[in-house]
């Protein structure tokens, strides 16, 4: 389970990022899960997926997947029960996290993420009045660097996993050592009115 009593370093998380092929509503294009237990990350999983519709010339120069690219890879039905796996029965955390799991939720039928924390939320509670609450900007002001097997680039959804996952500790960790899980998730509590799809940071679907 996801142990929101528990602190948050003995909690379950999944940290995610998904791309799109610029089509509305996206479709899934490429996932990435990295867990995270006892406050630290596992092994990076990502899944390349050929969607039903071709990927748009504005997403490809963001992410720089191209049509040719996925020709040999499998639809998302082929790998779906995988992605399911690795995110089963944990805490999912995300950047704008709204948008990955409208995706996933779409993508992957009868999945729901049992509880979600929004880095983007909990940076605005935990460094306050910071002139911008973009990835790029949050991970310079931070100092970090994408580690956790990361390679490839910006706006590839392991790079991006990665980067998301180096963000959220640093955050839970000035947050406080003591806070459960629950407690942490509470900061980033989403608004009672509908996020957008197109938010801040420049995510494209």
């Amino acid at each position: 389970m996801t142990g929101l009593d528990r602190p948050w370093q003995n909690a379950e998380w999944v940290v995610v990022d998904v791309e799109g092929n610029g089509r509305q509503p996206p479709d899934l294009l490429e996932a990435a899960c990295l867990p995270i237990d006892r406050g630290q990350p596992g092994i990076l999983q990502t899944w390349l997926v050929r969607p039903p519709r071709l990927i748009t010339g504005l997403a490809t120069r963001i992410h720089g997947i191209s049509n040719p690219d996925v020709t040999a890879a499998p639809p998302v039905a082929a790998i779906a029960t995988e992605i399911q796996a690795a995110l089963a029965g944990r805490i999912v955390v995300g950047h704008q996290v709204h948008v990955d799991l409208s995706v996933l939720a779409r993508e992957l039928r009868g999945w729901a993420a049992p509880q979600r924390l929004d880095t983007l939320r909990l940076a605005k509670a935990v460094w306050p009045g910071l002139p911008s609450y973009r990835l790029d900007a949050l991970v310079q002001h931070a100092g970090i660097q994408p580690t956790h097997g990361a390679t490839g680039r910006r706006h590839r959804a392991g790079y991006d996993t990665a980067l998301t996952a180096a963000l959220f500790l640093a955050l839970a960790e000035t947050a406080g050592d003591n806070l459960t899980a629950a407690e942490l998730i509470s900061l980033a509590h989403p608004p009672a009115s509908s996020p957008r799809t197109r938010a801040g940071n420049g995510r494209l679907f």
